[in-house]
């Protein structure tokens, strides 16, 4: 009896780690279609993808990059929004919500039970959201187990790995009318390496129809970014070059501020030096921009 109680243990401890699903696995990538207008025909795509991780104590940060928070009226500047998981709770923290962890889905909820989450309109007044589970029910996808929270009386439908039915962050925007649209219209693809691709949509995950839009198919160049953490002076290094323009290298602190803009033309071996000397210390996170277009978000650290 001895000899079976500890192996009767180890089993229930190792299906309760199993049951439990990895929100935004380091790769993963949703897939939006937005809108200029509310009716407007011309659509284009939009991604979240989830760029790296990192180790905070016990916690598990992960690192979210996207440039709509909103279901309308949204912001154009890029977005970093940080992630951590504890038990089946996902919380989140950017500028929003004035760099608090508010709880952005909570998968352990039972049918009555919730959440609340506090974030800032445009109008830099806070909104608060209340979810109340209606129904809990479990649905197999891509041979996965993921546990659905039906919210609000049928308002939206919330999964392990996927998030809302709607955009990954469920937000209307109450400033309706003091901007000019940008509306979300479908959720098209979710997808991570471990998980696969699941399409929500008949529309491809790149899908966009917007006049005039050329997607690039062109190779994302790679950034490695030495020594890091540093005192004074970082090197970017960039490899896979395919084309040639300016590029923009923005700090931005966990406050949503911006530290550093500095624009120029690579040098003969496509690397860059970068002093970071006058920065306070702490956390950046390092966005690089080629001709306007984000193509890496790294977390750099000043000692």
């Amino acid at each position: 009896m001895k000899k079976i109680l500890p192996s009767i243990f180890f089993l229930i401890l190792f299906f309760q780690l199993k049951s439990q699903v990895v929100f935004c696995p380091v790769g993963a990538e949703w897939s939006y279609e937005f809108s200029g207008i509310i009716f407007s025909p011309s659509v284009y795509n939009n991604k979240i993808k989830c760029t790296g991780s990192y180790f905070d104590g016990n916690d598990t940060i992960k690192t979210l990059v996207h440039d709509k928070f909103y279901l309308f009226c949204n912001e154009s500047s890029s977005i970093t929004t940080l992630i951590k998981q504890r038990g089946d709770t996902v919380y989140f923290s950017n500028a929003r919500t004035q760099n608090t962890w508010q709880i952005l889905y909570n998968f352990a909820s039972q049918t009555s039970q919730g959440w609340q989450t506090t974030i800032l309109q445009h109008s830099q007044f806070p909104a608060t959201f209340y979810y109340v589970v209606d129904s809990v029910k479990t649905v197999q996808i891509n041979g996965f187990n993921l546990r659905r929270l039906y919210i609000n009386n049928g308002a939206s439908v919330i999964t392990e790995r996927f998030g809302s039915s709607g955009f990954l962050f469920n937000f209307p925007n109450s400033d309706l009318g003091l901007c000019d649209g940008d509306y979300f219209h479908e959720f098209l693809c979710y997808t991570d390496l471990s998980f696969g691709t699941k399409q929500f949509s008949a529309k491809p995950c790149d899908f966009s129809n917007t006049v005039g839009f050329i997607e690039s198919n062109e190779t994302k160049p790679i950034i490695q970014i030495f020594p890091n953490p540093s005192t004074n002076k970082i090197n970017v290094q960039i490899e896979n070059l395919t084309n040639t323009g300016e590029y923009e290298f923005q700090f931005v602190d966990l406050l949503g501020q911006k530290n550093l803009i500095h624009k120029t033309e690579p040098n003969e071996n496509n690397s860059f030096e970068i002093d970071i000397s006058s920065f306070k210390t702490g956390i950046y996170f390092l966005q690089v921009f080629q001709n306007n277009e984000l193509i890496t978000n790294q977390k750099v650290i000043k000692e």
